[in-house]
């Protein structure tokens, strides 16, 4: 996915304007609680994708996007993030992808999924951006 791969970017490159303008209005609070110091050396995995239903909304039917469900290098608490489109481009809630959150919403996820996600079976990166979906 295109977003997470400039997310990393702009993570490993000190860049957490752009790794923000991502995402949404709470980027700047979780990347506070996460410490812009902990940003991983190797990008994450993509150990589980949940597409969400499609809803209607003003008689039109409006795509809801995918939960991403993350593991990074050295953490057993994955992290998820809401991918989604918002005037023609992806947007990632919340793009901090170290950060270890997770979206607990029932109407959405059926809760949070990570539990069901083992982060020290993911894969090795060697640096590079991997989908660890089976």
């Amino acid at each position: 996915m295109a977003a997470l791969a400039a997310a990393v970017d702009f993570a490993r490159d000190g860049d957490f304007e752009g790794l923000c303008s991502l995402g949404g209005g709470n980027c700047r609070h979780v990347l506070d609680a996460a410490g812009v110091e902990n940003v991983p050396a190797e990008p994450p995995v993509v150990m589980q994708s949940i597409v969400l239903p499609e809803t209607e909304l003003n008689g039109s039917t409006q795509r809801a996007g995918r939960v991403l469900i993350l593991c990074n290098e050295g953490s057993q608490q994955p992290t998820e993030i809401l991918a989604f489109f918002d005037a023609g481009m992806v947007r990632l809630i919340e793009p901090v992808y170290w950060s270890g959150t997770t979206i607990n919403d029932s109407s959405i996820t059926g809760g949070s999924q990570t539990a069901a996600v083992d982060c020290s079976a993911r894969p090795s990166t060697s640096g590079r951006f991997v989908d660890g979906i089976a």
